[in-house]
């Protein structure tokens, strides 16, 4: 993206000290405190133009480089496949729905067992264990918390963390 000065101070030249106001007013409407000092005014009118026109470009400089860093942040986590309806344990609804699955795919009263529902959903036991609370779905052996904390503190150290 380039700048275009000759643009720039067309607008400059055209604007004056209550169109610049009414932007800063504009951008001012939603803050509720002022951080800083009280800003001055300058006795030389285009002085005064001069230094609200470089507090107009300085917030709108600030804001494009944060909508920038946002939408970079979106794409890191989209890309990392971070989605923003995970729990507290990391487990999205599409992983809840695998586990039901696991239990309704077999026979009829045939055991599921724990390898079987890790292999299908690629869970922790941990983010087991907590489903097997939230569903009533309790696979073949039982996950206890003691073993999924121990699980848990395991890749945590290890830095494999959902």
């Amino acid at each position: 993206m380039t700048i275009d000065y000759k643009e720039m101070n067309k607008k400059y030249e055209t604007a004056t000290i209550e169109s610049i106001q009414m932007e800063l007013d504009e951008l001012n409407k939603g803050m509720t405190r002022r951080h800083g000092r009280a800003p001055k005014h300058e006795d030389d009118p285009e002085l005064e133009k001069k230094k609200r026109w470089s507090n107009l470009q300085s917030r709108k400089s600030r804001h494009a480089r944060k909508d920038i860093e946002t939408r970079r942040e979106k794409a890191n986590q989209k890309y990392l496949g971070i989605t923003e309806d995970e729990d507290e344990y990391g487990i999205r609804p599409v992983d809840e729905r695998r586990y039901k699955q696991c239990f309704h795919s077999g026979y009829i009263d045939a055991p599921v067992y724990l390898r079987y529902v890790k292999m299908m959903t690629g869970l922790s036991l941990k983010q087991i264990a907590v489903l097997q609370k939230r569903t009533g779905l309790i696979p073949t052996p039982r996950v206890d918390d003691a073993e999924a904390e121990a699980d848990f503190q395991k890749r945590w150290l290890a830095g494999d963390v959902y």
